[in-house]
């Protein structure tokens, strides 16, 4: 060994182990190793970003304390957007539901209410997710696509399921939110209607409409129209919701879906914030005030692996927001900037490998959205590498969030991560990293045109394929898929009712006989007469439903005015 080229540390460690009688080829081995770690590359963030062993207050000697990190509850909201945080309002507590036909969805959420999920003032929480044929605007007589029907997903095909779903509920004390992306605008005029029938005035009625499928092959790519009549939906049940359901969530962004693509914490919020300042410029134009909606949506994200990159994501987000509601769209209240934030663990973080390893993964996540300080989370099975969960590991996954709100002391503090100067830093670095990802899609003339140009889209792909990269390379490590091997041990699994689409397709044809087709049809007429003019679309979309039109019947009369996605650029 060679002692000019050896370090201080290093010679320490040589005479310890010399100290030891312990000097052999294992311990000469030992200290190469000890120095090879010492000098090794930089580590990163899943998003790159180069990490030091070490941060001291040098690191964040240029952030001012009073305007670049603020208090809980004040600009630029980077600790949170209420002053005690927690102590004011826990996090709502959603699990996501739908599989099979509407009765067999509502015993599920049933369960889950009774388990604990709970939104706001103690409103019972359900949270509905579709099927690919209701997604996509199709009945389930639509050719060849049988298979799918409440797969992944709830079938709904009309107001008579929306009554079976939510038959016994009493909807002034649920709070309901829907993710039916492109068929937004049906589904939520569907519960409206509901509502109406049961004698439920609207403004009293607590929930959520996705409304967003601006992401395209970005996200779940559950596009229906071309991209002007997408938007022009999206603003009119927005402006519709302003006006007639003053509790309703009426835009959630889902940039949760970006990641599941395999995009990184920066590509998750530059993506979010360009669809959200979109969102805000068409409904400025449509005469709605930002501040009217600014307290109305909220961004969906997903919580993945990297605990610390995954708070200062949150934190970072708040403030890029809050600086775009006041600089854009010269909102001067600080309040109507606040964004509120919803997440829930990326499922693609979970492993069909020793799926009981994901409980872990889940109870870790979850403790991220409570120091992130988001408003509301959900919370995936340990089971969803699999298939839709069991009842047991539903149970289990709104009891973790119980337990973390409960039992850790996590709520105590409001962003007790705060001041932390590898936060503080983290935080900064991340929100300089998505203003310049921002500022190059403006360059490339805003969100849309960076979509359609497929810049986007191969960011994201190009991601993706270096995170399979890592993982098989070894350079990412997952327990239980590259190292610590063990043989699968077969549990319970959720299985599917074989009679879905037979059910459905009775169920639809039984409706068809006993409503006034009559009524219908002239329903669909003034529809198409609407979407053809320049006239707002929902009002012509909630007659339709009442007269218990189809999915499948009003989005094909919206197809025939609008026509359809053609693809990439929508």
């Amino acid at each position: 060994m060679n002692r000019d080229n050896v370090s201080g540390r290093e010679i320490s460690y040589f005479i310890h182990v010399m100290s030891l009688n312990l000097v052999n080829d294992r311990y000469l081995r030992d200290v190469t190793l000890f120095r090879e770690v010492t000098m090794s590359n930089e580590i990163f963030t899943p998003s790159g970003i180069p990490l030091k062993p070490v941060y001291s207050a040098k690191d964040i000697a240029d952030l001012n304390p009073g305007t670049d990190i603020g208090n809980p509850g004040e600009f630029p909201f980077v600790r949170g957007i209420y002053p005690t945080m927690y102590r004011q309002q826990p996090w709502a507590i959603l699990e996501n539901t739908g599989f099979d036909l509407a009765g067999d969805t509502k015993k599920r959420t049933q369960m889950y209410i009774k388990a604990g999920a709970e939104h706001y003032f103690n409103r019972g929480s359900v949270h509905l997710v579709f099927d690919l044929p209701t997604l996509y605007g199709y009945d389930s007589d639509y050719p060849g696509i049988s298979y799918e029907v409440g797969k992944n997903g709830v079938h709904i095909s009309s107001l008579q399921d929306m009554e079976e779903l939510f038959a016994d509920y009493d909807l002034e004390k649920t709070h309901v939110s829907f993710v039916p992306y492109g068929v937004s605008p049906i589904i939520f005029a569907m519960y409206l209607a509901l509502a109406e029938k049961r004698g439920v005035s609207w403004d009293k009625l607590s929930g959520a409409v996705d409304n967003c499928p601006l992401l395209g092959p970005l996200g779940e790519n559950c596009v229906i129209f071309p991209w002007e009549p997408t938007l022009r939906l999206v603003v009119d049940t927005i402006k519709f919701g302003i006006k007639n359901v003053p509790r309703f969530n009426l835009l959630v962004i889902p940039v949760y879906s970006v990641r599941e693509r395999g995009g990184n914490a920066i590509h998750e919020l530059a993506i979010g914030l360009a669809v959200g300042r979109l969102v805000m410029e068409k409904i400025v134009k449509a005469g709605v005030k930002p501040a009217d909606l600014s307290s109305r949506f909220l961004f969906f994200l997903s919580i993945d692996n990297h605990l610390f990159e995954e708070v200062a994501k949150l934190r970072a987000l708040r403030k890029l927001w809050a600086q775009i509601m006041k600089n854009q769209f010269d909102i001067t209240d600080p309040r109507v900037t606040a964004i509120r934030l919803y997440v829930m663990p990326g499922g693609s973080t979970l492993q069909a490998q020793q799926p009981l390893n994901n409980i872990v993964r889940c109870a870790l996540h979850g403790l991220v959205g409570a120091l992130g300080g988001v408003q509301v989370m959900g919370m995936p099975a340990y089971d969803e590498a699999i298939g839709i969960p069991t009842e047991a590991s539903g149970r289990l996954a709104v009891h973790t969030q119980r337990i973390i709100m409960h039992e850790t002391g996590v709520t105590d503090v409001a962003d007790p991560l705060g001041g932390s100067y590898y936060i503080e830093w983290l935080t900064h670095r991340v929100e300089v990293e998505v203003q310049q990802y921002l500022d190059k899609i403006d360059k490339m003339g805003g969100y849309v045109a960076a979509l359609e140009n497929g810049y986007l889209l191969s960011e994201i792909d190009t991601a993706a394929f270096r995170q399979q990269e890592q993982l098989q390379k070894g350079e990412k490590q997952v327990v239980g898929v590259n190292i610590l091997h063990e043989e699968p041990v077969q549990g319970e699994v959720f299985r599917y009712d074989a009679t879905t689409a037979s059910r459905a397709l009775e169920r639809l044809k039984a409706l068809k006989q006993q409503r006034d087709n009559q009524k219908v049809a002239q329903a669909l007429e003034s529809l198409k007469t609407v979407a053809a003019g320049q006239g707002e679309v929902m009002p012509a979309i909630l007659d339709a439903v009442r007269a218990y039109a189809t999915v499948g019947e009003v989005a094909g009369a919206l197809r025939q005015v609008f026509g359809e996605t053609k693809g990439l650029g929508m």
